[in-house]
């Protein structure tokens, strides 16, 4: 069995995919193996390094893992940063910045659109991917933690106006006369949000939101009508941090920043005007983790820099940080 690790440093995230493949059989990946929430501006070399470190020790198996690392927005937008993790990741591994561009398409491989005209969408901390069948593959450097630090953590009716009609010139840059029939998220957490407030009312933290989804899923794709949502917004207008025990302005938990999330959702929907909203379990993550592992790419995709790695090297690392 080969195998192959992919982790995704983003804004406010690390999330770490694990490819397998037995040849004679179909390769398997983790769609979502761990989250690791770092606040990069409290922690030390070392605490990160050991951080990391100790989610890829967990999930690397014997013998040698093909390895690709990648940062996103956070990365792009603050140089200092980049070359920090950079410094950090050097004892295993080169750290590939991904541009906006570079995401959109990995997010186009990712994504199975529902029907010709569906547009994909990836809404992340600090950016947002946009691809569709037509050529579309775009990037915003908006995500709902750059929306927050812009515009406020909580929206009262005229904040959130201001953020729409941001929303709507900043979308209308790359989607001018674009329509749609659905929005295809990479996530399914937002329509099982939708779904589990209508049945069970609003749930108190993520961990709850995670509970309920069980009873609300059934099968890997969730879709709501953009109608639905819009009747769930004063709701989510008012979610303060007494909902969400532990919740930080650094550490937003999905439902923390679950309003700016609606808004870029149903401005999307209201300038290409489709009607529902399709919540899938891909990752682009995971997608090239099972890639990487059937041997696909013979040089790393999208000339992104790929390596080998051993639990030896892992361990040091993890142990005794940089």
């Amino acid at each position: 069995m080969t195998q192959a690790i992919v982790l995704d440093i983003g804004t406010a995230k690390i999330k770490l995919g694990i490819g397998r493949f037995t040849p004679g059989q179909r390769p398997s990946s983790v769609v979502t193996c761990e989250t690791l929430k770092l606040k990069f501006n409290h922690a030390s070399d070392s605490e990160i390094a050991s951080a990391i470190g100790g989610l890829l020790h967990a999930h690397t198996g014997r013998g040698t893992t093909t390895a690709l690392f990648f940062a996103t927005q956070a990365a792009r937008e603050d140089d200092e940063l980049a070359s920090r993790l950079a410094r950090i990741l050097n004892p295993v591994g080169p750290l590939n910045i991904l541009t906006g561009e570079q995401e959109a398409k990995l997010l186009k491989q990712t994504l199975k659109l529902t029907t010709e005209r569906a547009i994909g969408c990836e809404i992340g901390g600090g950016s947002v991917q946009l691809v569709g069948r037509s050529g579309l593959a775009a990037s915003i450097p908006y995500g709902a933690v750059t929306l927050s630090k812009r515009f406020g953590y909580f929206l009262g009716e005229a904040e959130e106006t201001q953020v729409r009609r941001f929303l709507r010139v900043e979308l209308k840059r790359v989607l001018e006369g674009v329509t749609s029939d659905a929005i295809v998220l990479g996530t399914n957490q937002m329509a099982t949000f939708v779904r589990a407030v209508k049945r069970f009312g609003l749930p108190q933290g993520d961990a709850q939101l995670n509970e309920l989804s069980r009873g609300t899923r059934t099968s890997p794709e969730e879709s709501v009508r953009v109608a639905e949502m819009e009747a769930l917004l004063p709701l989510v207008r008012s979610l303060r941090p007494d909902d969400f025990p532990g919740a930080m302005p650094e550490d937003p938990g999905f439902l923390y920043g679950a309003h700016k999330v609606f808004l870029l959702v149903l401005e999307l929907a209201r300038l290409t005007q489709a009607a529902a909203v399709v919540g899938t379990n891909a990752s682009s993550y995971s997608f090239l983790a099972r890639k990487l592992a059937t041997g696909a790419y013979r040089t790393g995709p999208m000339g992104l820099q790929t390596c080998s790695v051993t639990k030896r090297q892992i361990s040091s690392f993890a142990r005794y940080g940089v």
